[in-house]
């Protein structure tokens, strides 16, 4: 039971892609974008430019979301 009250706070790497349309969706995102999102780091296998992998995948896609603003 402790590994699911975890699941959709942003340090489950990987997310659920459900998780992350919802997320972008909150904050005035679309599906479409948050999509992208998921597919660019699922490609990088979760990894940061330093090849690091992700603690929190919530600070990339607020980021990610404010730059397509």
């Amino acid at each position: 039971m402790q590994k699911d009250k975890n699941k959709g706070l942003g340090n489950q790497i990987p997310p659920d892609l459900f998780h992350v349309e919802i997320y972008f969706e909150a904050n005035g995102s679309t599906t479409k974008n948050a999509q992208q999102f998921y597919n660019y780091y699922k490609d990088s296998n979760w990894k940061n430019y330093r090849n690091e992998i992700i603690k929190n995948w919530k600070v990339l896609a607020w980021q990610w979301i404010n730059y397509q603003k």
